[in-house]
């Protein structure tokens, strides 16, 4: 199984390397992504429910120095930084109370 998740055939269709991921490594270290992936839902809502242990706030602790001055990437950078899987508290408190 070829577990870049950033390989065209992954890409194209992710969900056969979910189920293996799923199945044979839950918490998956993504060296393509730089970062931990996480499958089993049991995991996925230990994560979830510890924002203190486990940070999504990948995109608004980038060091200026490192980012990119380009336009077009600030643009895409600006909008991921607003969803919901690149939070951390206090903005996402709200949709973690509910579990």
């Amino acid at each position: 199984m070829d577990v870049d998740l950033k390989a065209l055939a992954n890409v194209q269709d992710p969900f056969p390397l979910y189920r293996w991921l799923r199945d044979n490594e839950p918490v998956h270290w993504s060296s393509s992504l730089n970062g931990w992936g996480v499958t089993a839902f049991a995991d996925v809502l230990e994560v979830f429910v510890q924002p203190l242990r486990f940070s999504s706030d990948r995109l608004l602790k980038i060091d200026a120095r490192y980012a990119s001055q380009r336009p077009a990437v600030k643009a895409v950078a600006d909008v991921l930084a607003q969803w919901f899987v690149f939070r951390d508290p206090p903005d996402h408190d709200r949709v973690r109370a509910r579990l």
